[in-house]
């Protein structure tokens, strides 16, 4: 789990990420938990930051070759961020889940800086 900071507040919390089911043979994981404080952050954007963030942390120091997310169905805004990022719906998750999957030449590292999680509103 990592925490999510705006980068001109970097000790006040505003959120959460995390990277979870790693598997080193077959370079996969999985990511999840976006969380971010509606209240704390009035910042559009800080939330992709974070998902685009935490893919290079895992494509770059991990060596995964393929990033993984379920999300709900129903949950139009974040299928709209990973999107954003260079995800992809892959298959029906069950459980009303899409699978969504982003591979390192699929990132679209929309502001963030050379090989750094740091993006255009906070860091990872």
């Amino acid at each position: 789990m990592f925490r999510i900071a705006h980068k001109d507040e970097p000790s006040e919390f505003i959120g959460a990420i995390a990277v979870y089911d790693i598997d080193l043979v077959g370079r996969t994981c999985e990511f999840g938990r976006v969380i971010v404080d509606k209240e704390k952050n009035a910042t559009p954007g800080i939330g992709l930051d974070a998902i685009t963030g935490i893919c290079i942390f895992a494509f770059e120091q991990l060596g995964m070759e393929r990033v993984i997310a379920r999300v709900l169905k129903s949950n139009e805004r974040a299928q709209k961020a990973y999107t954003r990022a260079g995800f992809y719906i892959s298959g029906d998750g069950g459980e009303d889940c899409y699978n969504m999957e982003i591979t390192p030449s699929l990132l679209n590292r929309h502001g963030s800086v050379g090989d750094s999680t740091e993006g255009t509103h906070g860091t990872v």
